[in-house]
């Protein structure tokens, strides 16, 4: 029955060492669904190219390509000013909680 644990445990720890160390989704983050998808370089997120718009679509066939929630992350740079309202805002909700 030991050896039975043990190799139980040793199999489940082998396939999450696997699980962490890939580095993006499964499913396609619009639709959901498995497939061909398209991986972006920033993020863990993959999209299947019939769900990006045209504006996200790679252009030039190159190998790097940024999502949509990536480059729209990017649009606006926050100051230190911003940074700090937006912080203290969520720190005050983890504390209500």
């Amino acid at each position: 029955l030991e050896g039975g644990v043990t190799q139980t445990v040793c199999s489940a720890v082998s396939s999450l060492q696997e699980w962490e160390a890939e580095s993006h989704d499964w499913y396609c983050f619009e639709c959901h669904l498995p497939g061909d998808v398209l991986a972006c370089d920033n993020c863990f997120r993959v999209y299947h190219l019939k769900c990006l718009s045209e504006d996200f679509k790679p252009r030039d066939g190159g190998s790097h390509w940024q999502c949509v929630v990536c480059r729209g992350s990017k649009k606006k740079n926050l100051n230190k000013q911003e940074m700090s309202k937006y912080l203290r805002f969520i720190v005050q909700r983890m504390k209500e909680r």
